[in-house]
């Protein structure tokens, strides 16, 4: 996560109300503004379910974005050609 948060891949969300869907909503805004393979990570860092809030961290779509598979096996990512870089 360090890696992908250094490339600008990662958003940080301080509190989600999953009670009301505010987490799946985010996600299919998250998508429709950046595109399928183009939306970065979410961390979350308290998330209410049932409920009951959770103090711990929840990350989502870590595995998005074109450019996550390759740096997590510490490549370079292909300057402007996703294909090549995944």
């Amino acid at each position: 996560m360090a890696e992908l948060e250094q490339c600008g891949l990662v958003l940080r969300i301080r509190n989600i109300d999953q009670d009301d869907y505010e987490g799946t909503a985010l996600m299919y805004r998250l998508i429709n503004k950046f595109g399928m393979y183009f939306t970065p990570a979410l961390i979350t860092e308290n998330v209410k379910i049932d409920r009951v809030l959770h103090k711990d961290p929840i990350i989502t779509n870590h595995f998005g974005h074109w450019d996550t598979e390759c740096l997590s096996f510490s490549l370079e990512p292909a300057p402007s050609d996703h294909f090549a870089t995944y």
